[in-house]
């Protein structure tokens, strides 16, 4: 799967800069707030599913979990990816807010730590879902769009699990509209993250314009 490829060629860009929590999370262009909270990344990866995982997967859907999904865990059990993260002072103290633009349901492995995150299980995200939300339809993970930012859209990853198409699904809202239907969750998952990676590079470009160097 190409977006496999891309998830692998993103570990090999930050293998200088990046740090590996206990559960196997990779920490991809890291950095640690000075109040302890939990640290941030441009991205996290989490650590492939063990194969008991998978099986558990396989025989808890009916009629059959993606493949693709699968082939993904084999190399992450979920992910958040173009993390955009944002400080402000409130009644003196400092606070963190983070953005994830792309994010893969995985299965945690144990119960979340600051230092030792899981992913968003799917088998309950999978729970929420819109009035006329097909049966059929898996939801699998969710990519909001931004702008210098802030979320401008928010949408729910499905797949079909019938035919194997991916579809998005805005997440507000009183019943289920399709926005964007690709042939496959591969050519999904490839389309969001360069579309995501085009967005945070025209995001950084207008921050750089208006505060001069500052990064986010």
């Amino acid at each position: 799967m190409e977006f496999c490829n891309i998830i692998r060629g993103l570990t090999v860009q930050y293998e200088n800069n990046c740090t590996v929590a206990e559960n196997g999370t990779i920490f991809l262009a890291p950095r640690q707030p000075q109040n302890k909270a939990a640290p941030i990344a441009k991205h996290i990866v989490f650590a492939p599913m063990t194969e008991k995982a998978m099986e558990y997967l396989i025989q808890s859907y009916i009629p059959t979990f993606p493949n693709e999904l699968l082939k993904i865990y084999q190399v992450a059990n979920g992910m958040n990816l173009f993390q955009q993260n944002r400080s402000f002072i409130c009644k003196g103290k400092q606070y963190y807010l983070c953005n994830v633009q792309l994010s893969i349901y995985g299965v945690p492995f144990a119960p979340p730590t600051i230092n030792r995150p899981e992913p968003f299980n799917i088998s309950v995200e999978d729970l929420s879902r819109l009035p006329g939300t097909p049966a059929s339809f898996l939801k699998f993970g969710s990519y909001i769009t931004l702008c210098e930012q802030i979320v401008i859209g928010e949408f729910d990853l499905f797949v079909d699990v019938e035919c194997g198409k991916a579809h998005t699904i805005p997440r507000e809202g009183t019943e289920a509209v399709i926005q964007e239907t690709w042939e496959s969750v591969d050519q999904c998952l490839c389309d969001l993250f360069w579309r995501a990676m085009k967005l945070q590079k025209m995001d950084n470009h207008m921050s750089s314009y208006r505060f001069g160097n500052f990064q986010t």
